[in-house]
């Protein structure tokens, strides 16, 4: 994954006939942040950033391992315990293809 402390935009990955939406992204030590995206449309619309701990990315990764990267399966499993489903999968899979395009 790109995240940094500077951070860059990524878009949701929805699974029906809805248009993506883009979120910043950014790392500081163990914490992800989540907020609106500022370069590309349609943004998602937070009413401020998101902290997303590790505990919650690894519940989310381990719901997706688990599915054998079968995505809807994982979120309707993960969504139960975490608001922020959406944004840890978008991350996973930006992170998947990006390792499939230099493998």
């Amino acid at each position: 994954m790109r995240a940094g402390t500077s951070g860059y935009e990524i878009h949701t990955r929805p699974r029906i006939s809805i248009k993506p939406r883009w979120f910043w992204v950014s790392v500081v030590g163990d914490t992800l942040f989540i907020d609106n995206a500022q370069q590309h449309v349609p943004s998602v619309r937070l009413s401020r950033a998101r902290r997303i701990s590790f505990k919650d990315f690894d519940y989310v990764y381990g719901c997706y391992v688990r599915h054998k990267g079968n995505a809807a399966k994982a979120k309707r499993e993960a969504v139960k315990k975490s608001r922020n489903t959406i944004y840890i999968v978008a991350m996973i899979e930006e992170a998947n293809s990006h390792y499939r395009a230099v493998t």
